[in-house]
Parts: structure tokens; C-alpha cells; sequence
């Protein structure tokens, strides 16, 4: 018998149940309906994160909580809005964080599939620069 899948999600903003959450969250439960495991990392746990420092020594529950899903996952979908057409900086300080699997046999997401979800709205969310 196979171990079921891990699938980590990471998305969300400061406002709960955004719509970037829910993006993340729609994705996880069609992976849960496949027999997957899933974990969510919404923003009320992104915003618990602290400033990425890579000089620190000591985590928080939270860091550590946040880096052992996803070194154990075997997928990951991310969900960011866009913020002026870059990733907000919620989701960029987590991500930074995951530089702490960078001496992993797997490091940073090496070997496993990655969603990308974008939610966006208005000329300023990323649209590309069309010349007329």
C-alpha cells in the first residue's frame, strides 16, 4: 500500500478568508477528495511568521512548524496576490524562511511538483504591457 501524498498550501493575506486563501484552499480540498493529506498555511499562520532573519539560530513554533510540512510534503501550491506584479511580502518572507532546507537532501523544493496560484485585479496586478 502507498503512503498518501502531502500536499502543503501557502497562501493567503492579512484579511481572513481572502480570496487568495480561498484559491489555496479550493486546490487543497480537490487534492483531499483524491486521497491526498493536506495543510494549510493561511495567512493567520503566514502572518505569525516572523521577519525571515537567516542569521537566527532559535525558530518559533511557528518557523519550525512551517519548515517541517514542507520538507515533508511531496507537493506544494503557493497562492499570493499580486501586489503592483510581484508576490506580496507575506508570502515572500515565507518562502524565504524555506531557505532553511537549503542543506536538505531534498533542498528547497527540489524533486517536487509546485502550483502557482495568482489572484489579481486592475491594470496594476500584473497584466502585461501591451503597445498600441
Amino acid at each position: 500500500m502507498s503512503r498518501q501524498p502531502r500536499i502543503v498550501g501557502i497562501g493567503g493575506t492579512q484579511r481572513p478568508g481572502s480570496s487568495t486563501e480561498l484559491l489555496v484552499k479550493s486546490v487543497l480540498d480537490i487534492c483531499a477528495s483524491h486521497g491526498a493529506h493536506v495543510e494549510l498555511f493561511g495567512g493567520e499562520q503566514l502572518c505569525a511568521l516572523p521577519h525571515y532573519d537567516p542569521y537566527s539560530r532559535n525558530r518559533t513554533e511557528e518557523e519550525s512548524a512551517f519548515i517541517e510540512a514542507v520538507r515533508q510534503a511531496d507537493g506544494i501550491v503557493i497562492a499570493s496576490p499580486s501586489y503592483h506584479g510581484g508576490i506580496s511580502g507575506l508570502i515572500k518572507n515565507a518562502i524565504d524562511l524555506l531557505e532553511e532546507l537549503r542543506e536538505d537532501e531534498r533542498p528547497y523544493f527540489d524533486g517536487r511538483p509546485v502550483g502557482l496560484l495568482v489572484s489579481a485585479a486592475g491594470w496594476q496586478a500584473g497584466r502585461l504591457a501591451v503597445s498600441r
